[in-house]
C-alpha cells in the first residue's frame, strides 16, 4: 500500500524533502547502499520523521515509482507543429520523454536494483513494464501514422525501446544531448523510410 500524502503544508514539505533526498541519493548510490538514515539526514529530518511518512524504504520507492508514472502519464506528446517534418516530430516525442526520465533518474536506478532482490517490487515491475511498453507502443503507433512510415512490429520495437529507456535514464548529464540524438536516429531509421 502506498503512503497517503499529508494534507498539512508543513508535513507535505517534509515529505517532499524526503522524496527529493531519496531521488538524489538513489541516483548516486543505488537502493541498497542508501539507508533511511541517509535519506532523513539529507532531507534535514529526524529518522522518526521518515517513518511518519513512509513505513519503509521500499514503500518510499513504490511512491517514487508511482510519481514517475503519474508524470509520464501527464506528458503532452504534442506534435512538433504544423509543417514539421516526421523527424522533428520524433525529436519532440523523444526529448519530452527523456527529460521526464532524467528528472527521475534515482527512481530508475533504485527500481532496477530492487527488482532483483525484492519480490514485491519485482511483482510491481511486471505491471510497470506493461504500462511503459504500452505508452511507447502508443507513441510508435502515432509515429506510424506520419508520412513515410514503415510497417513495423510495434510490440517488439516497444519492448526493445522500453529496455533502452530504462538504461538511458541513468545517462550522465554531459552525455544527454548525444544520447537523445542517437535515440532519435534509432527510432527514425526503425519507423520511417529515409
Amino acid at each position: 500500500m502506498l503512503a497517503k500524502a499529508p494534507s498539512q503544508k508543513r508535513s507535505q514539505d517534509k515529505r517532499d524533502a524526503l522524496v527529493a533526498a531519496a531521488l538524489e541519493l538513489f541516483a548516486q548510490h543505488g537502493f541498497e547502499a542508501t539507508g533511511v538514515e541517509a535519506i532523513a539526514a539529507r532531507a534535514g529530518i529526524a529518522v522518526g520523521g521518515f517513518y511518519q511518512h513512509f513505513a519503509s524504504k521500499r514503500q518510499l520507492l513504490l511512491v517514487l515509482m508511482d510519481m514517475l508514472l503519474q508524470d509520464l502519464e501527464g506528458l503532452d506528446f504534442a506534435p512538433a507543429g504544423a509543417g514539421a517534418s516526421s523527424r522533428e516530430t520524433v525529436e519532440v516525442l523523444v526529448r519530452t520523454g527523456l527529460q521526464a526520465d532524467w528528472a527521475h533518474a534515482g527512481v530508475y536506478r533504485a527500481w532496477r536494483e530492487a527488482v532483483l532482490t525484492d519480490a514485491t517490487v519485482a511483482e510491481a515491475d511486471v505491471r510497470v513494464t506493461r504500462w511503459t511498453s504500452g505508452r511507447i507502443a502508443a507513441a510508435l503507433t502515432a509515429i506510424g501514422s506520419l508520412p513515410g512510415a514503415r510497417d513495423v512490429d510495434v510490440a517488439a520495437l516497444s519492448a526493445v525501446l522500453d529496455a533502452l529507456f530504462w538504461r538511458v535514464a541513468e545517462t550522465p548529464v554531459n552525455e544527454r544531448a548525444a544520447v537523445t540524438e542517437v535515440v532519435v536516429d534509432l527510432i527514425v531509421h526503425a519507423v520511417l523510410h529515409d
